[in-house]
């Protein structure tokens, strides 16, 4: 594995590694691991297959629920794009469709980016509208 090469490459010794996670069921703040968590990672890479079905033990967590709302959500979003785009409001259909992309971390880090999403979205959309009014006046 490379990234377990690329430690050794780098520390004589593990014995005073530390690593910081913060395992969704242990609430959103970091916790300090040893270096035998990394035992783990390979069995929780297999897991991954688990993702998004029945069996997924981190799939009702509240950021998980809230991931899968936001896809929802966006959805709707870009059905409403659709419907009304025009020569005249594409850019600001760009900006929308690519607002998602600031989403990122994990935690306190992506409650706060989904809150600065959803301004931002609401800000766009409002400038989406009335360029797609005046679209459809025109016809």
């Amino acid at each position: 594995d490379g990234f377990m090469t690329s430690l050794k490459d780098q520390f004589e010794t593990w014995d005073r590694l530390e690593i910081h996670l913060a395992p969704p069921l242990m609430g959103n703040e970091k916790h300090r691991f040893g270096p035998w968590v990394l035992r783990l990672m390979p069995l929780l890479a297999r897991l991954k297959l688990l993702r998004g079905t029945w069996a997924d033990p981190f799939g009702r967590t509240r950021e998980r629920r809230q991931e899968r709302a936001l896809i929802l959500e966006f959805q709707t979003v870009l059905d409403q794009l659709a419907d009304g785009l025009s020569p005249s409001n594409l850019d600001t259909a760009v900006k929308i469709a690519s607002a998602p992309r600031q989403i990122r971390g994990f935690g306190h880090i992506k409650v706060k980016a989904i809150n600065e999403y959803h301004a931002q979205l609401a800000d766009l959309l409002n400038r989406f509208a009335p360029i797609r009014q005046q679209s459809s006046d025109c016809a």
